[in-house]
């Protein structure tokens, strides 16, 4: 939470924001409690004069053995040097088909 000078998600795909410093904790502990083991990889970064896009992927193993392998895109933007939003992109249909519980 220090990296940001004000806390604030914005969820693309659902259309959420998510704003100041303890809605954003409360958003991230929820996630990261609800979510089975991943881990997170940059895969590729692209820098432009107010922000950068991290091409992320995030791979693990869904309880039921339902392998993860996602992409998804974050834009952090900035506000001279200061980090004001991260905005996250990602295929809602992916997410759901590989972390929602078996079909």
């Amino acid at each position: 939470m220090r990296t940001f000078h004000h806390a604030r998600y914005e969820i693309v795909p659902t259309g959420d924001v998510i704003d100041g410093d303890e809605a954003v904790r409360a958003m991230l502990t929820a996630q990261w409690a609800t979510l089975p083991p991943v881990t997170y990889e940059a895969a590729s970064l692209s820098f432009g004069e107010d922000g950068i896009m991290v091409e992320t992927r995030t791979v693990g193993m869904h309880p039921d053995g339902r392998p993860i392998d996602m992409l998804s895109v974050n834009f952090f933007g900035f506000d001279e040097d200061r980090l004001v939003v991260e905005r996250c992109f990602f295929d809602q249909v992916t997410a759901g088909e590989q972390l929602g519980p078996a079909g």
